[in-house]
C-alpha cells in the first residue's frame, strides 16, 4: 500500500510529503498536531489544545486506527473560539442580567430607605432644634402612622412650651419694669423728699405697690412651675409611650437606632423636667411631705432594683449595710427618702469607674415615738477638693464645670436633696478626698409605728442556731 495522505478541514489534499510519517518527521510544516499524532500512533486516544497550521488555537481529538499491520492517526480539530462561543455568550448574558438586577435592587432599596428614614430624620432634627430653643419651626411630618402621631405630639409640646415661655417672658418683663421703676424711685427718693414732702405718702404707697408686684411676680413664677407639673409631663409621657410602641413595629436597623435615641433622649429630658419642677416646688413651698407607715427595708429593696443594673454595667460592687439597731417600721415619706438616696447613689455610680459603692444606715438617737437615722453613700470615685465643696449644694452647680460635659446632669440633684433632707428635719454633708472617693451623709427624723403594726422579725430556726457559717463573697 502506498503512503497514507492527510486531508485538511478545507478538503485540501496535502502534498506528497505530508504523509503521517513525513509530518511527524517534519513538525515545522504545521499541517498536523505532532503531539496528538505521536499519541495516536503510539496507540493512545485523547484530547488536547494546540496551535494548528494557521497558528490558531484548536481543540484536537485523536484516536489510533489499525489497518492491517499499519497504525493510522485520526485527528479531528475545531477552533477553540468556535467551541467555547456558546459558553462565552452565556457568561456575557448572565453578567449583563446580574448587573441590571443589582442596579434595580439598589435603586429600590434607596427609595424604600428614604421613605422610611426621612420622617425619623425629620423628627430627630426637630428634637435637636427644640432642645436648642427653636420653637417656631414646624416638624413637617403629616403621615397617619405612629411617626405622624409622634410628630404631632412634638408639635403639641412645642406649642405648649412656646406659649408658656412667652407668658413667662411677659411676666419677667413686667417684673423687670417694676424693678426698674423701683430703682428709679430709690435713686431719687432723697430729692423727692426734699422737694415734694407733700407727695411722700403717695410715693411711699407706689413704692410699696411696686415691691409687692415684684415679689408677687417671683412667687407667680414658682407657683406656675409648681402647678404645671402635669401639663409639662403629659406630652413627654406621650412621646416616650409612642416611641416605645414604634420600637415594637418592624423597623430597619437604622430606624431602630433613631427611635432608641429618641426614647433615651425623652427619658433624659423627662428627668431634667422632673428635677426642675421639684426644685421649683421646694422653692415655692408647694412640696408636701407625706406621713405614712412604711418599711425601711422595702425602700432599700427599691433602691437596689433601680441602681444595681448600672453597677453591674460598670463592674462596681454595690453594698448595703444596715445596722442591727435600726428600726424598719417607720412613719414618714418613703418616696422622698428614696429620692434622696437615689440621687446620692446615682451620683456615686456616675463618678466611680472602679471599686465599690456602699449605702449605710445607722441609728443616731431614739425616743418612744421618734427616731433619728443617719444615711451615708460612699464611693471610690474621683473625689472632691476642699474648694469644690463650698458650692456643691447650690442649685445648677457641680464640683467642676468639666464634669458637666463628661458626666452630664443639671446640677439640681444635690440642691433638691438638701431641700428634702431639711424638710425631713435633718442635715446633709459630705466628706471627700480628691482621687480617693466621697461619702455623702444626711440625717432624717421619722416616727415609730405602734407595736401592734410592727411585723415580727424573722427568727433563725432552732436547728440552725449556734452553727458555724461560712460566707463566701467576691472581693
Amino acid at each position: 500500500m502506498g503512503p497514507d495522505k492527510l486531508m485538511r478541514s478545507d478538503s485540501y489534499l496535502e502534498p506528497e510529503f505530508h504523509t503521517v510519517e513525513a509530518s511527524l518527521q517534519n513538525p515545522e510544516s504545521g499541517s498536523v498536531d505532532t503531539e496528538a499524532g505521536n499519541q495516536a500512533l503510539s496507540g493512545k486516544a485523547g484530547q488536547s489544545i494546540t496551535d494548528d497550521y494557521r497558528g490558531i488555537k484548536v481543540l484536537s481529538a485523536y484516536v489510533p486506527l489499525k489497518f492491517y499491520d499499519t497504525t493510522y492517526a485520526l485527528i479531528a480539530e475545531i477552533d477553540e473560539a468556535e467551541a467555547f462561543k456558546a459558553i462565552v455568550d452565556l457568561r456575557n448574558l448572565t453578567m449583563v442580567v446580574a448587573a441590571a438586577a443589582i442596579a434595580t435592587m439598589l435603586l429600590a432599596s434607596l427609595a424604600i430607605a428614604d421613605w422610611f428614614t426621612k420622617p425619623i430624620i425629620t423628627l430627630t432634627s426637630s428634637s435637636t432644634a427644640i432642645s436648642a430653643g427653636e420653637l417656631d419651626k414646624e416638624i413637617g411630618v403629616s403621615s397617619n402612622d405612629e411617626l405622624g402621631i409622634l410628630a404631632r405630639s412634638f408639635d403639641t409640646m412645642r406649642h405648649a412650651i412656646r406659649d408658656k415661655i412667652s407668658d413667662l417672658d411677659a411676666e419677667i418683663e413686667r417684673r423687670r419694669k417694676a424693678q426698674e421703676e423701683l430703682r428709679v424711685h430709690r435713686d431719687h427718693l432723697e430729692e423727692m423728699v426734699e422737694e415734694r414732702t407733700a407727695e411722700l405718702q403717695a410715693s411711699q404707697a407706689e413704692l410699696t405697690e411696686a415691691k409687692n408686684a415684684a415679689e408677687n411676680a417671683n412667687r407667680a413664677k414658682g407657683d406656675f412651675l409648681a402647678n404645671m407639673s402635669h401639663e409639662i409631663r403629659t406630652p413627654m409621657n406621650a412621646i416616650i409611650g409612642l416611641g416605645h410602641l414604634v420600637q415594637k413595629t418592624e423597623l430597619t436597623t437604622k430606624q431602630q437606632d433613631y427611635i432608641s435615641k429618641i426614647h433615651s433622649s425623652s427619658h433624659s429630658l423627662l428627668g431634667i423636667i422632673n428635677d426642675i419642677l421639684d426644685f421649683s416646688k421646694i422653692e415655692a413651698g408647694k412640696l408636701d411631705m407625706e406621713s405614712i407607715d412604711f418599711d425601711l427595708n422595702r425602700v432599700f429593696d427599691n433602691l437596689s432594683n433601680l441602681i444595681s443594673m448600672k453597677a453591674r454595667e460598670k463592674c462596681l460592687e454595690l453594698v448595703f449595710v444596715v445596722a442591727s439597731d435600726v428600726p424598719a417600721a417607720l412613719i414618714g415619706d418613703p418616696l422622698r427618702l428614696g429620692q434622696v438616696l437615689s440621687n446620692l447613689a446615682n451620683n456615686a455610680l456616675k463618678f466611680t469607674e472602679k471599686g465599690e459603692v456602699v449605702v449605710r444606715a445607722s441609728l443616731v438617737e431614739e425616743s418612744d415615738r421618734e427616731v433619728c437615722l443617719e444615711f451615708a453613700v460612699g464611693d471610690t470615685g474621683i473625689g472632691l477638693a476642699e474648694e469644690q465643696r463650698s458650692t456643691l449644694f447650690q442649685a445648677f452647680s457641680q464640683a467642676d464645670t468639666s464634669t458637666t460635659r463628661k458626666y452630664g446632669g443639671t446640677g439640681l440633684g444635690l440642691s433638691i436633696s438638701k431641700g428634702l433632707v431639711e424638710m425631713m428635719g435633718g442635715e446633709i454633708g459630705v466628706e471627700s478626698e480628691l482621687d480617693v472617693g466621697s461619702t455623702f451623709y444626711f440625717t432624717a427624723r421619722f416616727g415609730l409605728q405602734s407595736a401592734s403594726k410592727i411585723r415580727k422579725k424573722k427568727i433563725i430556726p432552732a436547728e440552725l442556731q449556734d452553727l458555724k457559717v461560712l460566707i463566701v463573697d467576691d472581693n
